[in-house]
């Protein structure tokens, strides 16, 4: 079923690849992406512990369940703010 969850599952891979600099999910061809992205986890991204909450929302947004990820992209605007007040 394809919802709001899904969007959020996008925003945290693409999250993931602006924070790692590389895919949550790869392979040699599109297949083995597509693949990838139904059958393993992403790979666990380093520890960072300066923005654990990034981490933790791109962790939570990438989860296979639709039903274990963050809910809304509201939630993911308050963590991101939050951060944003910690650089001030």
């Amino acid at each position: 079923k394809v919802d709001e969850r899904t969007d959020i599952w996008s925003y945290g891979a693409v999250l993931y690849e602006v924070f790692s600099d590389e895919r949550p999910f790869q392979g040699e061809t599109k297949s083995d992406v597509h693949a990838a992205i139904l059958l393993r986890e992403a790979k666990i991204l380093p520890d960072n512990s300066e923005f654990p909450e990034i981490k933790s929302i791109i962790e939570n947004s990438l989860r296979k369940e639709a039903s274990e990820r963050i809910q809304t992209m509201e939630e993911i605007i308050k963590t991101l703010k939050e951060v944003l007040r910690k650089l001030n």
